[in-house]
């Protein structure tokens, strides 16, 4: 698990998102350490939206969402998810209208 994650970070460096995917993908299937579960697929959701893959993305945010993560992480996952279905519905987002 580390080994994948650390050739994500590398991937990364390289500006290589598919490739950073792939293996923080893996990182996450492999590991067994919860904390680190939870913080990859944050990371591999952020990743996913960035690349446009939406549905993988919102899958990835709603794991974090009902898993036992930090408050600030699972916030800013709902907040994601919040605003992927909002952009789907042809909505603007506004995070100050949402929170209200």
């Amino acid at each position: 698990a580390q080994l994948n994650a650390a050739l994500a970070q590398n991937y990364l460096y390289k500006e290589d998102i598919d490739s950073a995917i792939f293996h923080l993908q893996k990182a996450v299937d492999f590991t067994k350490n919860r904390y680190e579960k939870t913080r990859w697929t944050f990371i591999l959701a952020q990743l996913q939206e960035e690349n446009n893959q939406l549905e993988d993305a919102y899958s990835n945010y709603s794991k974090v969402v009902k898993s036992n993560a930090a408050f600030e992480m699972s916030f800013n996952a709902n907040l994601a998810r919040i605003k992927l279905e909002e952009n789907a519905s042809g909505k603007d987002f506004n995070k100050i209208a949402t929170l209200k």
